[in-house]
């Protein structure tokens, strides 16, 4: 009679015995969820340990779907997951060339080693934090992100039925309150930007430089550096009154770390802006003397790095403002706090292009407690006081004069 087959997700009868060596081995034969009969052993010291590592080793494997997966290596698994993340999120070129590097520089070199099996919490949580001590909490919540996804695609390829991320300690950073630029900070680097345009550099020659005009721009519209630089000519209307601009695309760096214009932005969202005047001056004589498709071209005419930028901003203000790091977001917080402070957080929220308006709120408008006016009832009140003092003054004199 032939020999019954195991049913999927069961294992036979288990048998001892000892090799050469003496060491006492439980051996049995089961079925994972592909059908697949394989061969188990494992070791112990006694009959009673070797059947439990044994029944332990089992109980494991038999709870992954599919236990060929399972033993995949690790780098196999993220390559599966990359393939179908890129063809299906779609996701842009700078968030490609992120994630690519941290899988990379990161998650493959310290984790490369273990199968997909043995990926569990303590290992993954355990990596995790030591990356966030070697770089930064950004890098650490980026790491953290990949891997819920790679191993959530291990769920849905049956290889595990438990994520190990969702065990994994939450990664905390310190989130800087937004601030914005004083109206005389505003007025300081504007004036310093023109000098330094205006100046000589080390060698006595004429400087090539353009950070006012860029920076006004910004000031005046609240766009992001790569936005600025991926404005073209053709999204400027000046027959509109008022005037405005377009903002439908970015500058990245792609693939091969080429600056380049994607044709949408950071969240996918086009808008139209209103310039004010100081920014369509600025627009109309430049044009004048424009020779390229974008506004605000490199020195070499190409499109120009938001990177570079920053750079040269930083050295041509110095140590004027502490808070020249944060170039693209002092920006953006600064015209969204003026907004929000006259128009309200949602007026803000559009003008800088965000999803919802907690992002405008959390991140891009200073907090002030301005507190309502509130001194018709102060005065009422002490109004009030003074008239219950005289009052009671009366009563007083008036039970005086009777006694």
């Amino acid at each position: 009679m032939a020999r019954q087959n195991l049913p999927i997700g069961t294992y036979g009868a288990i048998r001892i015995s000892k090799n050469s060596a003496g060491t006492t081995i439980a051996i049995t034969r089961f079925r994972g969820n592909d059908g697949i009969v394989r061969k188990a052993s494992r070791t112990g010291r006694t009959k009673n340990a070797a059947t439990l590592n044994l029944k332990a080793y089992l109980a494991e494997v038999l709870r992954s779907e599919d236990t060929g997966l399972a033993d995949q290596k690790l780098p196999a698994m993220v390559e599966e997951w990359w393939t179908e993340y890129v063809e299906t999120g779609k996701p842009s070129t700078g968030t490609k060339r992120r994630y690519r590097g941290v899988i990379d520089n990161h998650i493959l070199k310290k984790l490369g080693g273990f199968t997909v099996r043995e990926a569990k919490t303590p290992r993954v949580n355990a990596f995790l934090r030591s990356l966030v001590k070697e770089t930064s909490a950004a890098t650490g919540s980026i790491a953290k992100a990949i891997l819920q996804n790679v191993f959530n695609y291990a769920i849905r390829m049956g290889a595990i039925s438990v994520n190990p991320v969702d065990g994994c300690a939450p990664i905390k950073s310190e989130v800087a309150q937004p601030r914005a630029w004083t109206i005389e900070e505003i007025s300081d680097m504007r004036t310093k930007l023109r000098q330094w345009d205006a100046g000589v550099d080390r060698r006595g020659m004429a400087r090539v430089s353009d950070l006012a005009e860029p920076s006004d721009f910004m000031l005046g519209t609240g766009c992001r550096p790569g936005e600025t630089f991926a404005v073209r000519w053709d999204d400027i209307n000046f027959e509109t009154s008022p005037a405005t601009v377009r903002i439908h695309a970015t500058v990245v760096k792609d693939e091969l770390f080429k600056t380049v214009i994607q044709e949408h932005t950071k969240t996918n969202r086009v808008r139209i802006l209103a310039l004010p005047p100081f920014v369509v001056a600025m627009l109309l004589n430049r044009r004048m003397e424009s020779t390229t498709e974008v506004v605000f071209p490199s020195s070499t005419e190409t499109v120009r790095n938001p990177d570079n930028f920053r750079l040269q901003w930083k050295e041509a203000l110095g140590e004027g403002l502490e808070t020249f790091n944060e170039l693209p977001k002092m920006f953006r917080s600064s015209v969204g706090s003026f907004i929000a402070l006259e128009h309200g957080a949602d007026a803000a929220r559009g003008q800088l292009g965000h999803s919802t308006v907690t992002t405008t709120e959390n991140h891009y408008i200073a907090k002030v407690d301005t507190a309502k006016d509130l001194t018709a009832t102060f005065e009422r009140v002490i109004q009030s006081g003074v008239k219950m003092d005289s009052r009671a003054t009366s009563a007083t004199v008036d039970g005086s004069g009777s006694q």
